[in-house]
């Protein structure tokens, strides 16, 4: 027993030094002193948790960190959505990896696993609006009801 306590606690050292490497790597010192900033005390518990995150930026994790109520499943969720952003799909309608973050943040309240794949589609087909709340609440009218007000890329032409 003894001996699988030292090679835990090991282990445990390695993988704390290897995410203090990575965030170093990742982020310059003034960005780091932001985040640090910014953040609140009690939600740093899950800056590991965000650091994993591929297209994260220091902004990012710095306004997610300042957030109020945040929580285990909260976090679990945003990294389940950041799984969804596609660049080829959300930069063709101008809309950054930190557009996408600031959608899920708005909505975390209502976001869970039955319905993120459906805020996915919300977020594609309504670029100008953060605010999903009234359509998360019923997932399986949301597409149907997004899809038919957003039909055409162009709701009005006007020929001279």
């Amino acid at each position: 027993m003894g001996f699988k306590k030292v090679i835990g606690k090991i282990f445990q050292a390695i993988t704390n030094l290897e995410e203090k490497i990575e965030f170093n790597q990742r982020f310059t010192q003034s960005e780091i002193n932001e985040i640090l900033s910014n953040s609140k005390a009690e939600n740093m518990r899950y800056l590991v948790d965000l650091l994993k995150i591929q297209n994260i930026s220091a902004f990012d994790v710095s306004y997610i960190l300042s957030l109020d109520n945040l929580s285990e499943s909260k976090v679990e969720t945003i990294v389940q959505a950041s799984k969804l952003y596609s660049s080829e799909e959300f930069t063709s309608q101008g809309q950054t990896f930190s557009d996408f973050i600031s959608k899920v943040c708005a909505n975390l309240d209502m976001l869970n696993s039955s319905n993120i794949d459906y805020f996915k589609e919300l977020a594609l087909l309504r670029n100008e609006l953060y605010d999903f709340t009234a359509l998360l609440k019923n997932p399986t009218q949301i597409l149907q009801k997004a899809q038919h007000k957003e039909n055409f890329g162009f709701v009005r032409i006007l020929v001279d």
